[in-house]
């Protein structure tokens, strides 16, 4: 499986530098490092975090790359996957677990044995 993923990364770079010059050497490296097992500070989330924003041909590699089965689990692709995931806000009301839409308080002298 290792194999897969390190074939994968050479091909992400070889067409990244074809196709970009210098910056394509740092997004072929960036690649690279996704699917490193050691985590990445030049290539960490403040970079990746500018990649998303800018919604970059590298930061859809990056997203395509970790949302593999295979990769998903790999320290630098942690990053990607937080960054990637919808925005879910919280609610700021509790729902309720009525039928009609209130909270069933119980007496406290009900269900008790005299």
């Amino acid at each position: 499986m290792r194999i897969i993923v390190v074939c994968y990364v050479a091909a992400l770079a070889l067409v990244g530098i074809g196709c970009h010059g210098d910056s394509g050497s740092q997004d072929a490296t960036a690649l690279q490092v996704l699917a490193s097992s050691q985590s990445s500070e030049e290539f960490g989330p403040a970079f990746w975090n500018d990649q998303s924003h800018k919604n970059t041909g590298l930061w859809q590699k990056a997203v395509a790359f970790c949302d593999q089965p295979a990769n998903k689990l790999l320290v630098n692709c942690q990053t990607i996957l937080g960054l990637a995931a919808p925005a879910v806000p919280y609610s700021t009301t509790m729902p309720s677990n009525s039928p009609r839409g209130g909270l069933n308080f119980v007496p406290s002298d009900q269900g008790q044995p005299h």
